[in-house]
C-alpha cells in the first residue's frame, strides 16, 4: 500500500481487535496501542497520499452472523466518516479478510479485490467457526471483481468461484535488502555455522524439531529474528538451549543484515492445512541473498524445489540442514537471486497496477493465470 500510495491516495484500515484479543496472541502492548489509537480519533497521516484508519473496537467471535453483520455496520460507517474528511469518492475496496465481505457494494467503490494470502478455513481457531469462515470466504470470492492469490494453492482453491482471478505470490522491497551489509554487532560472536529464520514466531512453526536438532547439534547456531508470540514446552525447551538465540523484533530495513551472515535461512513450518497454502514472505528475502534455504515441505513452494532443501520431520531437518550447508558453487545461489530480482515488490505492484487499470477500463476479463 505504501508503494500504491505514489500513485494513488489510499486509506489503510487496520486489523480491528477486541478485547478478546488480549487472550489470543496478539501482545497486550499492540491491543492497548489499538484502543489507545482509536480514542485518539482513529485517522492519521503516514505520507502525503496514505492515511491509515483504526477502526473502532469489535465485538468478539466475528465470524458468527449477527456479530459480523454489527461489526461490519460499525466498521464501514467509520470508513464513510475517514471518507468524507478526506474526500475520498468512489474508491478501490481492497479486503484481506473474509469477514468483510459485508463492505463490497456498501462504499460506492468502482473495483472490490480479495487479497487472498492465507486459507482462513483452515486457520481453525475455536473462536471462529470453519463453516462460517468457509460461507463469509465463499461470498467475498464470488462478489469481488478481481481476486489475487498469493500461492498457487490457494489460486485452485478460489478459480472456480472466481470471476476473475490471479496468482500473485510475495515478493521482496529491494529497497530494504541491499548489498553489502555489515554483520550485526549481536551476530558477530556466534560461533558458525548459523542457521537462521526471520519470522513471527507464532504456533505456525515446528519448535519440536528444531528442538530435537539443535539440542543434538550444539555446535549449529540457531538465531530467530522476529516476534515470539507461541508459548509452551516445545518453545520454551528451544528457547533455553545454548545454542539457540531469540533476537526479537528488528526494523524491516535492517533484516538484511541478518540474513546476510547467515549461512542457512529457515522455513520451519509445520506440516498443517493452514501452512501448506501459504507463501512464506521470508522465501523471497533469503532468496535475495542466494542463500541456501531449509524448508518443511510445503506444497504451495513446490515451483521452488529444486531451489530449497526439503525435510518432513526432525530428522529429515538435520540431514536437510547438512545438504545445504555443503553446497558449493554459484549456480543455485545465482539462480535464487535471478529468482528474487524478478519478483520484488516495485514489479509486483507494477502487475497489479496493470491489471486494476485494464478493470477500470472497463474491459471484460476471463479468468487468468
Amino acid at each position: 500500500m505504501s508503494r500504491l500510495a505514489k500513485q494513488w491516495r489510499v486509506l489503510y484500515v487496520e486489523r480491528p481487535v477486541s478485547v478478546f484479543s488480549f487472550f489470543t496472541g496478539i501482545s497486550d502492548a499492540s491491543v492497548a496501542r489499538q484502543f489507545l489509537r482509536w480514542l485518539r480519533g482513529g485517522l492519521r497521516a503516514e505520507g502525503d497520499n496514505l492515511f491509515v484508519l483504526t477502526p473502532p473496537p469489535f465485538l468478539p467471535f466475528r465470524y458468527y452472523p449477527i456479530i459480523n453483520t454489527i461489526n461490519q455496520f460499525v466498521r464501514t460507517w467509520s470508513i464513510k466518516r475517514a471518507m468524507k474528511k478526506l474526500s475520498l469518492i468512489h474508491p478501490l475496496l481492497w479486503i484481506y479478510e473474509p469477514d468483510a465481505a459485508y463492505s463490497v457494494g456498501r462504499l460506492d467503490e468502482v473495483l472490490s479485490i480479495y487479497h487472498c494470502a492465507d486459507d482462513w478455513t483452515a486457520s481453525h481457531q475455536w473462536w471462529n467457526s470453519t463453516n462460517q469462515v468457509r460461507v463469509l470466504e465463499e461470498k467475498l470470492v464470488r462478489k469481488a471483481t478481481v481476486v489475487f492469490a498469493t500461492s498457487r494453492t490457494l489460486y485452485e482453491q478460489k478459480k472456480p468461484l472466481a470471476q476473475n482471478i490471479y496468482y500473485m505470490p510475495n515478493g521482496v522491497a529491494a529497497s530494504d535488502f541491499l548489498e553489502p551489509r555489515e554483520i550485526p554487532s549481536d551476530m558477530t560472536q556466534m560461533p558458525r555455522p548459523i542457521l537462521g529464520c526471520v519470522a513471527l514466531f507464532n504456533d505456525r512453526y515446528d519448535y519440536e524439531s528444531l528442538w530435537t536438532v539443535a539440542k543434538d547439534h550444539a555446535n549449529w547456531t540457531f538465531v530467530f529474528i522476529g516476534k515470539l508470540t507461541a508459548k509452551g514446552g516445545d518453545v520454551d525447551r528451544l528457547r533455553h538451549l545454548p545454542n539457540v538465540q531469540f533476537l526479537g523484533n528488528r526494523l524491516r530495513s535492517r533484516l538484511g543484515d541478518y540474513i546476510q551472515h547467515c549461512d542457512v535461512c529457515l522455513i520451519p513450518y509445520k506440516l498443517t492445512e493452514f501452512n501448506m497454502s501459504a507463501f512464506p514472505l521470508k522465501l523471497m528475502e533469503y532468496f535475495f541473498y542466494g542463500k541456501p534455504v531449509v524448508s518443511s515441505r510445503v506444497s504451495s513452494l513446490k515451483a521452488y524445489a529444486d531451489l530449497l532443501y526439503e525435510y518432513d520431520h526432525s530428522d529429515g531437518l538435520a540431514a536437510a540442514i547438512l545438504a545445504a550447508l555443503a553446497e558449493h558453487g554459484s549456480v543455485k545461489a545465482a539462480k535464487r537471486r535471478e529468482i528474487a530480482r524478478e519478483n520484488t515488490w516495485e514489479k509486483r505492484v507494477e502487475q497489479i497496477v496493470a491489471i486494476l487499470r485494464v478493470h477500470l477500463d472497463g474491459a471484460k476479463l476471463t479468468v487468468r493465470q
